[in-house]
């Protein structure tokens, strides 16, 4: 049998420490061997449709030409300080067939400075790559959105893609976002994306945001369903914004992936994580 999506984890150790970041669970473990990251990769590919691999500083994986090829991945995770550091391999990436480079700006975080992000895109441009910028939006940055576009504008990217912040519990949390200030978000984002053309840039909304009050429209969230993430643990989750023990649904071992849904309360197709954060099945 022939599943949809996985993603794989390589690697958690971050610097950075940015606000609402979804590897935090994940930094007290050791980034994965890459001889052995290749061999889990190639069973996972006997199972699964799309292989993905993701995680902290993928550019200095050892072996990460090797590795997208086998995913027949085109895309990679940087963050600015390692793409200006690290031209000269992600030269070699494009002679491997990589074509576009995801950057998450912290805009008002104080983590991702403009000047840092100019540089990185023209370190990016300079090799005919495709720039996509993510944004995760939290309470302290709601009103920011149209000086996010205007950044992503001026530094040359082509797409930018709006992210809301996910805490991976239940608990109070400063940086998120209440029902209000969502719906207040979502409508500034539709209107700024019917304003410009998509020539200029193009603006996306991830799945987990904004569908609770745009059902018709907004996009729709596979977490779970067509999509899983393997964390380093080897423990499986729905998405890597949802890597808590609450929600393991299943484990990686000896090649082969074991989901059971009742782990985190998927039982007759209610998804208590979808729900929780506002999600839209397919």
């Amino acid at each position: 049998m022939v599943f949809n999506g996985m993603y794989y984890l390589l690697n958690a150790k971050c610097p950075h420490l940015c606000n609402g970041c979804f590897l935090d669970s994940q930094m007290s473990y050791s980034a994965r061997n890459s001889d052995q990251a290749i061999r889990d990769l190639t069973q996972l590919k006997e199972d699964w449709k799309k292989i993905r691999v993701t995680g902290s500083n993928v550019l200095r994986f050892l072996k990460i030409e090797e590795i997208l090829k086998l995913c027949e991945q085109d895309y990679i995770l940087g963050d600015v300080f390692t793409i200006k550091r690290d031209k000269e391999r992600l030269e070699r990436l494009k002679e491997s067939g990589l074509k576009r480079v995801f950057i998450t700006s912290s805009y008002s975080d104080n983590v991702t400075k403009k000047v840092s992000l100019e540089e990185a895109s023209k370190a990016i441009k300079k090799l005919g790559l495709e720039l996509a910028i993510s944004y995760i939006m939290t309470h302290n940055n709601k009103g920011e959105v149209a000086n996010m576009v205007e950044e992503a504008i001026s530094v040359n990217a082509n797409s930018m893609r709006f992210m809301r912040y996910l805490p991976t519990d239940e608990k109070p949390n400063s940086l998120n976002l209440t029902d209000d200030e969502e719906r207040e978000l979502i409508d500034k984002i539709y209107k700024l994306r019917s304003e410009i053309p998509k020539d200029k840039i193009k603006i996306f909304i991830h799945g987990h945001f904004g569908t609770k009050f745009r059902p018709s429209k907004g996009p729709i969230c596979f977490a779970g369903e067509e999509m899983f993430f393997i964390g380093l643990d080897n423990l499986v989750y729905p998405c890597e914004f949802l890597i808590n023990p609450n929600n393991v649904m299943g484990k990686f071992f000896e090649g082969k992936v074991k989901i059971d849904r009742k782990l985190c309360g998927y039982e007759n197709d209610e998804c208590k994580l979808l729900q929780m954060h506002s999600g839209r099945k397919r």
